[in-house]
C-alpha cells in the first residue's frame, strides 16, 4: 500500500492511498462472500459457486465495489498509523479508481487543546438559602390540600366554593352548558376566557340565580373562536361552601404523612428536606457553570468536517423524532417560528458547542490524570442493568459487555469523575452583597465586638 500525505490544513489531513496486488486478496474474497449468496449460476448449489467463476461474471471491479465499505475504512486505518497521526470521528472518501485501487481519505486530527487556568477558576455561588418564610410557604401548602370544605348558608364571598349550572351563549352559538360545577373564588386563578365571572358569582346564596354578560377574553370555546364577543350567562347556584383549614398544630403534624410528634419535628422536616434540594441544584448548577467555564476559557482547534458530521447526526435525529411524532420539518418550524436557515445555525452551533465541550473535558482527564477501574465499570454495567425496570437478555448482556461497549462506560465514567475534580480545584464565592458576605460581616462584627469586652 502506497501512502502520501497532503499539508495538515485546518487540523485535517488528505491521504492519498494507493493499494497494491497484495493488499486485494482479503477485499476480493469479501466481495466474492456477499456477491455468492445472491447470484443462480447453472451447475452451482446458490452460494457454492467458487470465486474465480463469480469474478468472471460480475468482474473484478465489481467484487471490490461490493467490499467498499470495509476496504475504505481499514486501508485508511493502516494507513494513518502507518503515517503515526493522532486522528479522530469518520474519515470522507473519495474514490479515484479500480486499476490500481486508489483514493483519498481525509481525516480529522484530534484537536490541539489548551485548557488555560482551569486550577484558579472562581465562580459564584448560588445557593439557595432556606428561610422561615419558604418553610411557613411549605406549610401553608399542606394546610390547602388537607383543608375541608363546609356547606354555608349565606352569600358567597371569595375563597368560596360556589357549585353552579352554568349556561352561556355568544350570539346564535350556545357554547357553555354545565350542570354542578364547582367554581372555587380565586381571582389568581380565574379563567382567562371568562374574566369578571368570579366577581359576578360573588355575593350569591344558595338557590339563586343571576343573568349578566361578560367580554369574553383569549382562548378556544370548542371549536370557536369567540374572544372579545361579548356572551349573555344564565347562573343558578346550588351550593357555597367555606375552606376550612386544619389548625397548625400538634395534631396537625401527626396528620401529615407518616405522622410527626410535633409542629416542630414537621418544620425541621421540611427545612432539612428544603436545604436538601437547594443543594442538589445547586450542585447540578456548579457543575453546569464550571464546566462552562472551562470551556470557555480553553483554546480548542476544531477540524471542520466534525462539526459537519456532528450537524448531519443532529439532523437525522431531528428528522427521526420529527417522523416518530408524524410531523414534518415545515409544520415543525412553523411551530418554532423560525426558518430552515436558523434551524441550521442553531444545529450547526450546538455541534461546535458539543465538540468542543467534549474535547476539552477529555483533556481535563488526560492532564488530571484520571482513571477508571475495570471494577468501576462493572459497577456501572450492574446499575445499568439493575435499573432497567425489566429482564436483560443474555445476548443484551453480552453486548453491554463487549468491548466497545465498555469503553463507552469507561469514558463516560472518567468524564464524571474529571468534573468532578474540577469541582474540587474551582474556588465558588457567594456573590457581592449576597447573603454570605453579609454573614460572613456580621460574624467579623460579632468577634470585634466580643474581643472588645474581653
Amino acid at each position: 500500500m502506497k501512502v502520501t500525505q497532503g499539508e495538515v490544513v485546518d487540523n485535517q489531513a488528505v491521504l492519498n492511498i494507493e493499494l497494491e496486488e497484495d493488499d486485494l486478496d482479503d477485499y476480493l474474497e469479501r466481495g466474492y462472500r456477499r456477491v455468492v449468496n445472491r447470484l443462480r449460476i447453472p451447475g452451482f448449489r446458490k452460494g457454492k459457486a467458487p470465486r474465480n467463476i463469480v469474478e468472471g461474471m460480475v468482474g473484478r471491479e465489481g467484487l471490490l465495489s461490493e467490499a467498499l465499505d470495509y476496504m475504505l475504512p481499514d486501508a485508511t486505518d493502516r494507513a494513518v498509523t502507518a503515517q503515526e497521526l493522532d486522528v479522530t470521528g469518520a474519515p470522507s472518501y473519495d474514490l479515484t479508481g479500480f486499476d490500481p485501487v486508489s483514493f483519498t481519505a481525509t481525516v480529522a486530527l484530534k484537536p490541539d487543546v489548551d485548557l488555560g487556568g482551569y486550577a484558579s477558576l472562581t465562580l459564584e455561588s448560588e445557593l439557595k438559602q432556606v428561610t422561615s418564610e419558604d418553610v411557613d410557604a411549605e406549610i401553608a401548602r399542606m394546610r390547602e390540600s388537607m383543608a375541608i370544605w363546609e356547606p354555608v348558608e349565606r352569600e358567597s364571598e371569595p375563597g368560596d366554593m360556589v357549585t353552579a349550572d352554568l349556561k352561556a351563549t355568544s350570539g346564535e352559538s350556545a357554547f357553555l352548558d354545565q350542570q354542578g360545577a364547582n367554581i372555587v373564588l380565586d381571582a389568581d386563578n380565574e379563567d382567562p376566557r371568562f374574566p369578571g365571572l368570579f366577581e359576578q358569582l360573588t355575593g350569591l346564596k344558595e338557590d339563586e340565580s343571576r343573568e349578566f354578560e361578560l367580554e369574553l377574553g383569549e382562548g378556544r370555546f370548542g371549536s370557536e373562536d369567540l374572544a372579545g364577543s361579548t356572551a349573555k350567562f344564565e347562573v343558578a347556584v346550588t351550593g357555597v361552601k367555606n375552606k376550612i383549614l386544619p389548625d397548625l398544630d400538634d395534631d396537625f403534624a401527626s396528620g401529615v404523612g407518616e405522622g410527626y410528634d410535633s409542629l416542630e419535628a414537621l418544620k425541621q422536616e421540611i427545612e432539612d428536606g428544603l436545604k436538601r434540594v437547594a443543594e442538589e441544584v445547586e450542585d447540578r448548577r456548579r457543575r453546569s457553570a464550571a464546566v462552562e467555564a472551562l470551556v470557555d476559557g480553553a483554546a480548542v482547534t476544531l477540524a471542520p468536517m466534525l462539526a459537519e458530521h456532528r450537524v448531519d447526526h443532529l439532523r437525522r435525529e431531528m428528522d427521526e423524532s420529527l417522523e416518530r411524532m408524524g410531523m414534518t420539518l415545515d409544520n415543525f418550524l412553523a411551530i418554532q417560528g423560525s426558518t430552515a436557515e436558523e434551524m441550521e445555525d442553531q444545529l450547526s452551533e450546538r455541534a461546535t458547542n458539543e465538540l468542543r465541550s467534549g474535547f476539552v473535558i477529555e483533556k481535563l482527564a488526560e492532564t488530571e490524570e484520571i482513571e477508571v477501574s475495570e471494577t468501576e465499570i462493572d459497577e456501572r454495567l450492574e446499575t445499568i442493568i439493575s435499573t432497567a425496570g425489566r429482564k436483560v437478555s443474555n445476548r443484551e448482556r453480552r453486548q453491554l459487555n463487549s468491548a466497545g461497549s465498555r469503553e463507552n462506560i469507561s469514558r463516560g465514567i472518567r468524564n464524571e469523575k474529571a468534573v468532578d475534580r474540577l469541582l474540587e480545584l474551582v474556588t465558588f464565592e457567594p456573590p457581592a452583597g449576597g447573603p454570605g458576605e453579609e454573614d460572613d460581616e456580621n460574624a467579623e462584627s460579632e468577634e470585634t465586638e466580643g474581643n472588645a469586652n474581653d
